[in-house]
């Protein structure tokens, strides 16, 4: 009962799971979901998600709960969570690529960090289905409560050249990138003799 009471306040932005798969099924991939994590005699709360939902919803409920009232997951295919409004300063330099993630290991001592991503979802059945970063099979993990804290897509607008030109801006590797980039363009305008070469770079 405690447990039931405390879900909503904790995942507020986020949502409690209904029925229906989230995902479709790679296109020619076969799976052969395999059960993982059973045997457990404490109610399992799932995260999916390890954003600003997933960590601060994990956190505070394992502050609230021990170990022996509840097991926490929490599933994402990064292990670490970006703080978005810092990635501008990364990709100038002005802050380390470390001082804009934060490890879900070592904030989320006692929950189960999961690093994959969410292939479907049988509520009904309470199960999820985990797709691993590498080529391992699917496998199926249990749950008495989800909750679904997945973010936010960056849309490529219908801009010509956009799509193949431009990069995305919502991951510390893409921050990096850009900033890369930019320097190898400045070097690369400091070493030519064109002028309008250099203008264009």
């Amino acid at each position: 009962p405690r447990l039931r009471t405390l879900l909503p306040a904790l995942a507020g932005t986020g949502a409690l799971a209904g029925a229906g798969a989230l995902a479709a099924r790679r296109a020619g991939r076969t799976s052969t979901p395999r059960p993982v994590l059973a045997g457990r005699s404490v109610p399992r709360v799932l995260f999916v998600g390890g954003g600003y939902v997933g960590l601060y919803g994990a956190l505070g409920l394992r502050r609230r709960l021990a170990r022996e009232d509840v097991e926490i997951a929490v599933l994402d295919p990064r292990p670490y969570m970006t703080y978005l409004p810092f990635l501008p300063e990364a990709a100038a330099g002005s802050l380390e690529p470390r001082h804009v993630v934060t490890s879900l290991h070592r904030e989320l001592r006692g929950c189960s960090i999961i690093t994959g991503s969410l292939a479907g979802l049988r509520h009904a059945e309470r199960t999820a289905v985990v797709r691993p970063l590498n080529d391992d099979p699917d496998y199926e993990l249990t749950y008495d409560h989800v909750v679904l804290g997945l973010g936010s897509v960056a849309r490529t607008l219908p801009i010509p050249g956009l799509a193949e030109h431009a990069m995305g801006f919502k991951h510390i590797e893409e921050a990096i990138e850009l900033r890369n980039r930019v320097l190898g363009l400045m070097d690369v305008a400091a070493s030519t003799w064109d002028a309008q070469e250099r203008r264009r770079m």
